[in-house]
């Protein structure tokens, strides 16, 4: 007894209904399971599962690690008769797929039956790799091919294959790159050949077995060889494939025709379908799938043998018969369906195609068998399983429906209708459909209406279309989205009759990838605004993404930046002791993040003799000091770096991070030398402090003595001696407080330009033959405060130095020294003043420049260490530098240096700018600009 029950006759005597062909038709494979047994699959389940998966055990269709997770979810559903779904690998003929099995108690009887649909989970990821399995396959193809195949564009040839080096004497296709194609044609056929090529090019066609003969570039020749030519497109340009096969020797014809033989043979014998050959009834070939379908061991057992032997007794009349008429009339039934009865058996329906061939030198017949007796056995099942299959769809989530075409009606709508959109079945069911489908959104309208009216129209290719989404109006009256995937349904004379589909709410789905959507955004957002560059690198380590920032840290365009390696990125990073590309490669490698700190970030390549500009630095000049050479010269600018690995679609990218830290490290070594001036200004203010108490004492002395002599006395001119030198220890003792910023001042608002004039002729006084002062001056007055005795002591120091360094400069000769003062105003936003260790705001800047020596880069280091100096060999006593650099920090300031060996050197100070008050214009305390 069937373990479902007997349906009733009138479901037996009729075919399958409605709701059976609907369900066979459906995309989605189904399954109905009754004690763990296969009972019915529908015809998409045979097609992933394979022809024979009824009567199996379930588990043998399951991979054997999902067994038991399945077995659970079964259970489940069977005791509390709900619905269920797990997510499993199946084994099917193709392999192994993933899907999703949604599960659903089906009534019926005292058995448990189960329904099962599968939606495969695999499906995306199978096409791709077919792609690239097809694309692999053509390579290989073209790689391997026993012909010579290249590609030529306007007659110069781009590709070669291996074949055609060896076929045209060369060791390899690259040897035949950028040869004319005209090269190796015979002389006598080039004019020929040339005006084919035209031709072809001008009318875009294809050149089909043209015979011509071919110059071998190792003196073989002349080959006969048979040209195929066809357009190809590479980008935009167009190209000809020319496929060359030789035909100069009759062995190669002979070699060809038994290749082709071959290739048949290995056809016909690996072929899935029974095929034999009969001469007069009798079987004189067989291959290995008839042996196995007519229930021999051997294709050898079936030669020699009637063919009436395996027809079942039923049928033997009718085939002698069309034997007979076949090979007297040569009236051959095409084909035709038998029933045959196997040696060991087995009684089987085939679908026979029967044509006449030369088996030697016998007129034979070839017939293909293919066994339908599976589908015979579907169609019965089928019958019997109507009802079953309607409580499969009854118990889906996915609303299932058939809607004629005329008139236009729903036949049929599943109960998940009432779920999908808050409409019983029986409501849509005989409805009209343009008032249910009226509910449509207004924007999804006219696409819905096109998709429909294409499918019917026989548009797609085949008779279904892709999936439909749209948004219907809920009775909850909310739109919700809907995926409808559609068929055709014709008639047997082929004419549209009926649509199917299935319909699912994808809802969720559209707000998750809209959220995914947001998602992206935002993070695409922050990517490009965050303060750091960020570039990722693929596993080849070239950049295949990077942000704003990083244009801008690596001075590059985008699109130049993305065509470029870790190692021209890496040749801007001064990283100790390894290469950006080590860090990327072992942050691949091993997996964990990789990071650097305080990397110097090199600057573009400097021509050998150009001044470089150095960067803003509040740290001290001597930090920041250019090399006098290199490629890759520093920029001064600093970089914390992290690598980190990032996997995406299944490979493995690496990030690398790159924070700006020059400006911190700048304020670091600001702070530095800040603290050690102010050491050392304290030393130097109490030295002072002693030093002028002994003077004072000494200059006291000389007074009483010059009082006691008489004028004329030989002992008052060394009393004046010692008042001489008391005076120059003053001196001293001035630069040592302003060193130690304890000398008494007297601050004013000054105006620097007019300053800087009156001095003028001091300045002057000063410089050496061959050295020239040049005045640059800004045109509007620059107002700053500050001791005007400070300012020319700074003024004098720094053109002392530059009339120094002019001095040592070794090419001097025919070069006349120049030194130059200028000023300007400047406004520093907060980024620059925060680079130089300053506030942000109006500056007056004076720099004093020359064309001397310049400094080393060792010198720069100490440049305004106190007692420290460059010019020893002049008797300077090394107080000069740090006399400058106290005064201007005292004034809220800062010096920079900017200078090249050979090229020159010039000083920067930047001190605070001021407006004048009236009064001070009115009382005269500025001098008019």
């Amino acid at each position: 007894m069937h373990p479902f029950g007997s349906p009733p006759d009138s479901t037996r005597q009729s075919g399958p209904g409605t709701l059976g062909a609907l369900v066979d038709a459906m995309p989605l494979p189904a399954l109905v399971i009754c004690g763990g047994q296969v009972e019915y699959v529908n015809r998409a389940a045979r097609t992933l599962l394979g022809p024979e998966p009824v009567g199996r055990p379930l588990d043998d269709l399951v991979h054997p690690a999902d067994r038991e997770g399945l077995s659970d979810a079964l259970d489940r559903c069977a005791i509390r008769t709900a619905c269920g779904e797990v997510d499993v690998r199946l084994q099917t003929h193709q392999g192994s797929v993933d899907a999703r099995v949604e599960i659903m108690p089906l009534p019926g009887g005292g058995a448990r039956r189960l329904g099962l649909l599968l939606h495969d989970l695999g499906g995306v990821r199978v096409a791709e790799r077919a792609l690239q399995e097809s694309e692999e396959r053509y390579r290989l193809l073209v790689e391997h091919s026993p012909d010579a195949i290249y590609l030529h564009e306007r007659g110069r040839i781009s590709y070669a294959n291996p074949a055609a080096a060896r076929f045209l004497g060369l060791s390899s296709p690259d040897d035949l790159i950028g040869r004319h194609v005209l090269d190796h044609i015979h002389p006598e056929d080039r004019d020929l050949v040339a005006e084919r090529i035209a031709t072809a090019a001008r009318e875009r066609r294809a050149i089909t077995h043209v015979m011509t003969r071919f110059m071998t570039y190792d003196g073989r020749g002349p080959l006969w060889v048979e040209v195929a030519a066809s357009p190809a497109y590479a980008g935009r340009r167009e190209q000809f494939q020319v496929i060359c096969h030789d035909l100069s020797e009759r062995l190669a014809v002979e070699r060809a025709l038994q290749e082709s033989e071959e290739r048949y043979r290995r056809l016909v014998e690996s072929s899935p379908d029974a095929i034999y050959v009969q001469v007069n009834g009798l079987i004189v070939y067989a291959n290995r799938a008839a042996a196995a379908m007519l229930g021999v061991a051997r294709p050898e057992d079936l030669v020699g043998r009637h063919v009436l032997d395996h027809v079942h007794p039923e049928y033997r009349d009718v085939v002698a018969e069309r034997i007979r008429r076949a090979m007297e009339n040569d009236d051959i039934d095409p084909y035709v369906v038998e029933r045959l009865r196997s040696y060991d058996g087995r009684d089987l329906y085939v679908h026979i195609r029967a044509a006449r061939v030369r088996y030697g030198q016998d007129e034979a017949v070839q017939v293909v068998l293919r066994d339908v007796s599976e589908q015979v056995r579907t169609l019965e099942d089928l019958r019997r399983t109507d009802q079953r299959l309607r409580e499969v769809l009854d118990h889906a989530r996915d609303m299932s429906y058939r809607m004629s075409i005329d008139p236009l009606r729903f036949d049929y709508v599943s109960p998940a209708a009432e779920h999908l959109s808050g409409l019983a079945s029986e409501q849509v069911r005989g409805a009209d459909p343009r008032g249910i489908l009226a509910g449509i959104h207004p924007d999804d309208q006219e696409g819905f209406v096109t998709a429909f009216r294409t499918l019917v129209s026989g548009g797609h290719d085949g008779d279904r279309e892709p999936p439909v989404q749209y948004r219907w109006l809920h009775t909850d009256g909310t739109y919700h989205w809907y995926s409808d995937n559609r068929s055709l349904v014709r008639g047997a004379d082929g004419a549209p009759v009926a649509v199917v589909g299935s319909v699912r709410d994808i809802t969720d789905q559209k707000q998750a990838a809209e959220a995914l959507r947001e998602s992206e955004a935002r993070a695409r957002a922050l990517f490009e605004n965050i303060g750091d560059a960020f570039l990722l690198f693929d596993d080849a380590l070239r950049i295949v993404d990077c942000n704003e920032r990083a244009v801008e840290m690596f001075g590059r365009p985008r699109e130049i930046l993305l065509a470029q390696g870790a190692a021209d990125v890496g040749a801007r990073l001064a990283i100790a002791g390894e290469t950006l590309a080590g860090v990327l490669e072992a942050t691949l490698a091993g997996g964990r993040p990789r990071h650097r700190a305080g990397v110097e970030l090199l600057s573009a390549a400097v021509p050998e003799g150009e001044p470089g500009a150095h960067p803003a630095s509040g740290a001290p000049p001597a930090s920041g000091a250019h090399p006098a050479s290199g490629a890759h010269p520093a920029s001064g600018a600093y970089v914390d770096l992290a690598a980190y690995g990032v996997p995406v679609n299944g490979g493995q990218r690496v990030a690398l991070l790159c924070r700006d830290v020059t400006a911190s490290r700048r304020l670091e070594a600001a702070l530095r030398q800040s603290e050690q001036m102010e050491a050392v200004g304290r030393l130097a203010a109490g030295v002072a402090h002693d030093f002028g108490n002994l003077l004072s004492v000494v200059e006291g002395e000389c007074e009483l003595l010059e009082a006691m002599l008489p004028p004329d006395s030989p002992a008052a001119r060394e009393i004046q001696a010692i008042q001489l030198v008391a005076e120059s220890g003053t001196s001293v003792i001035r630069q040592l407080a302003a060193v130690g910023r304890d000398e008494q001042i007297e601050p004013e608002v000054l105006h620097l330009n007019v300053l800087i004039r009156r001095n003028e002729p001091v300045l002057r006084r000063l410089l050496r033959e061959g050295v020239a002062l040049e005045l640059g001056l800004s045109a509007a007055p620059l107002y700053a405060w500050g001791d005007p005795g400070q300012v020319t002591r700074v003024l004098t120091n720094l053109v002392i130095n530059a009339v120094d360094a002019i001095a040592e400069r070794a090419d001097r000769a025919g070069r006349a020294g120049l030194i130059r003062i200028a000023t300007r105003p400047a406004h520093l936003d907060e980024g620059e003043a925060r680079a130089l260790g300053l506030a942000p705001g109006r500056y007056a800047v004076l720099s004093v420049s020359d064309n001397g020596q310049g400094i080393a880069e060792e010198d720069l280091k100490r440049l305004f260490q106190p007692h420290y100096t460059r010019h020893r060999a002049a008797g300077r006593h090394g107080l000069g530098l740090s006399v400058v650099y106290g005064i201007v920090a005292q004034n809220g300031g800062t010096v920079l240096v900017d200078s090249r060996l050979g090229v020159g050197t010039t000083f920067t100070l930047y001190v605070p700018a001021l407006d004048p008050a009236p009064s001070a214009e009115a009382d005269g305390q500025v001098p008019p600009g």
